[in-house]
């Protein structure tokens, strides 16, 4: 009789022992999370069918646990190779998002096509627009793609080159533009930019407006230390010029030329000029240092920056032949002025 409540307090106690086991489960075989076979099935599809290696094909089939019909895949993978993809676009494709290939191709696929066509943009450059950007498979038209170009088209003009901006940043239909871009327009036009000036920098570097307003703020305060007056219109290409070269860039360059003969203040009056002299490369300013001062005889600040922007093999020193040739035959000095003709066109050159 007496035996009996020690039996029931050892069962108590092993049901308590059992209890705290179980809060240890993490770290017992009990524990294991099972995880699923895999899909053979997708797997030898994704390698045959896609050009996945095993690796990223099982990788990738974690995607797809149930399924065992390829008849969706095959009609998403006929959509894609109807519109321009190739093998390796395919592979790159579906390695980005797998799930692409369970998209309903008339209803998800089909209308987004359709509106980047409607936009003017082509099928090799809406394919590479796809690939940098997978996700736009998953947006909507109605929702996302649609309200970001009627966004772009009123704060830019309803006539914007959208084809050429998309295909320079795929960005602008990923951001949130209206905390993005809108921030950077009122940015830019607080210091001057126009409209068209606006449109102007917006096709030549888009990516620039989808920045945090904080990083073109200081783009401009880098502007400003210059203390320089721009030409109308150059201060755009004054932002484009900074915003492609970091400090610690630019003052190596500045090195550069002054080891070649400029001054600061020649620096200065040179991107006051030309802003885009900030993007030449140090091999082709001394280069091109060399032939003006060595081969023509000119001074360092006797030089037009934009003549550092030209090609030396390709325009200069041939045309500079071309005049040694006709003052030979009997061309004043005065008359041939290599810095006054270079920028001319081909065509242009020769007629003159």
């Amino acid at each position: 009789m007496n035996r009996l409540p020690r039996y029931g307090l050892f069962v108590r106690n092993w049901n308590r022992d059992i209890v705290c086991f179980r809060l240890f489960l993490p770290f017992s075989t009990i524990a294991t999370e099972k995880k699923p076979f895999p899909n053979t099935t997708m797997i030898d599809y994704l390698m045959k069918e896609c050009g996945l290696s095993r690796e990223r094909a099982i990788k990738a089939s974690s995607h797809f646990p149930h399924i065992n019909s390829t008849e969706k895949p095959d009609s998403v993978l006929k959509f894609f190779r109807e519109r321009g993809f190739g093998d390796n676009h395919i592979r790159t494709l579906v390695s980005l998002l797998p799930r692409s290939l369970l998209s309903n191709v008339d209803k998800t696929l089909k209308p987004k096509f359709d509106f980047l066509e409607g936009l003017g943009i082509s099928w090799p450059d809406i394919v590479a627009l796809i690939l940098k950007d997978p996700l736009i498979l998953r947006r909507s038209v109605d929702d996302h793609l649609k309200p970001s170009v009627d966004f772009l088209r009123t704060h830019l003009g309803g006539d914007l080159d959208l084809p050429r901006a998309l295909k320079r940043s795929w960005k602008l239909l990923s951001v949130n533009l209206r905390n993005s871009i809108l921030p950077n327009i009122e940015l830019l036009r607080s210091h001057g930019v126009s409209d068209k000036q606006m449109r102007t920098l917006f096709l030549k570097s888009p990516s620039i407006f989808t920045w945090n307003v904080a990083v073109l703020e200081n783009v401009i305060s880098r502007i400003e230390k210059f203390n320089v007056k721009f030409r109308p219109g150059m201060f755009i290409y004054a932002v484009f010029a900074v915003a492609k070269v970091s400090e610690t860039r630019f003052e190596a360059k500045c090195k550069v030329w002054n080891s070649l003969g400029w001054s600061v203040e020649d620096v200065v009056s040179a991107f006051e000029k030309f802003p885009s002299l900030l993007m030449i490369s140090e091999e082709k300013i001394r280069a091109a240092m060399n032939f003006f001062v060595n081969e023509l005889g000119l001074k360092p600040n006797e030089i037009h920056p934009r003549m550092f922007a030209l090609s030396l093999e390709k325009r200069i020193q041939p045309r500079h032949e071309i005049l040694k040739i006709l003052q030979k035959w009997g061309g004043r000095q005065g008359e041939v002025n290599l810095s006054a003709i270079a920028d001319y066109s081909e065509r242009e050159f020769f007629e003159r």
